[in-house]
């Protein structure tokens, strides 16, 4: 049972590298054309979304890493000067605007297939996010995870629930069987909107962004099977296309924590382990926002912490397990990650 109100939620540990969570331009472009209307400028959108961004919005599949989309909904906010920018652009979206996505909800036999179409296929629209059903004792709460530590925008999440909302009153005709809400961010002056667009109880300062529904079992009004197997087999396709970009970094990350006692973490023979070229290798990792010498950092750094917590090995041998020349380099590096040498750490991080 999710207790969010007090910030505690039972949960798996997601990846915290903000990096490796990317939006697919499908789900950036709508909202795009959502705060266009409310006043916003869309060249200063694509400026927030970084360098090639009008180019790579042309691109359905095309990615933007997690830091540029907090960027752009900072942009958006500093524009509009709107604290609610989120739900008045929700406010604005129809369920064509998600293409393949959007016309499998409308076309769904219930709230819960619709849901279920938006799991399953999540990957069309991001990577590293997650929408989960927990039954509790109260109802069904449908929770909205990205990761661990990452800053989720007010605006963002504010989007994101009332979309949902909004989409699904507009879909049935009448409101939604809702019991709560629940927003990660802390209370905003001003509740008006928010009591408008849900019209239940909102909380703030929970532990995730959600929503307690009474339950989920509720016919849509024009379900169609047939169209549904169509647009399910498309879907699938478009799935296909897209790289396993988690599966890749998760297997170079593994590769190199093997390869590093060994001092044979080089990028041609990581490459081999995950069979790619050392070019496609760091092509597929440039894709993700990332450089095979940053995920060697990382995997040593958290290596590092692990083993110095642990209290099993010395500074010597850690150096060694990760494949420093000598202490010295391990010293130096170890410094960079943290601000600290490794006795330091130790001594402020001692053994239970």
């Amino acid at each position: 049972m999710a207790d969010l109100k007090t910030g505690r939620l039972d949960s798996k540990r997601e990846p915290s590298d903000a990096r490796s969570i990317r939006f697919a331009s499908r789900a950036i472009l709508p909202v795009i054309e959502s705060l266009e209307k409310l006043g916003v400028s869309r060249e200063d959108l694509q400026v927030a979304l970084g360098p090639g961004a009008a180019e790579l919005l042309e691109d359905p599949n095309a990615r933007f890493a997690y830091p540029a989309v907090q960027a752009f909904w900072d942009s958006a906010l500093a524009q509009s000067g709107d604290p609610e920018i989120g739900l008045h652009a929700a406010l604005l979206i129809s369920p064509g605007d998600y293409g393949v996505i959007g016309y499998l909800g409308q076309a769904s036999r219930s709230v819960k297939d619709a849901a279920g179409t938006l799991l399953r296929f999540r990957r069309l629209l991001a990577d590293s996010i997650s929408f989960d059903f927990e039954d509790t004792t109260a109802g069904v709460l449908l929770v909205h995870r990205v990761a661990e530590g990452i800053r989720i925008p007010r605006a963002a999440a504010d989007f994101v629930l009332a979309t949902i909302a909004v989409q699904g009153r507009r879909a049935l005709g009448v409101d939604l069987p809702l019991l709560e809400i629940y927003f990660s961010h802390s209370q905003p002056t001003r509740l008006d909107d928010y009591k408008k667009i849900f019209g239940v109880p909102v909380h703030f300062g929970a532990a995730h962004n959600a929503i307690l529904f009474a339950h989920v079992n509720i016919p849509l009004p024009h379900p169609d099977e047939q169209l549904c197997a169509v647009l399910e087999r498309h879907a699938e396709i478009l799935l296909e296309q897209l790289p396993e970009s988690r599966d890749l970094v998760d297997g170079v990350r593994h590769a190199i924590a093997v390869a590093l006692p060994e001092k044979r973490a080089d990028v041609e023979r990581i490459a081999r382990d995950v069979e790619l070229s050392g070019r496609t290798l760091r092509r597929r990792l440039k894709d993700e926002g990332l450089s095979f010498r940053e995920l060697v950092a990382q995997v040593r750094c958290e290596l590092a912490l692990r083993y110095l917590d642990e209290g099993r090995q010395s500074v010597s041998e850690i150096a060694f397990l990760l494949g420093f020349s000598e202490p010295s380099a391990f010293h130096r590096a170890f410094r960079r990650w943290t601000g600290h040498i490794p006795a330091e750490h130790r001594r402020a991080h001692p053994r239970a």
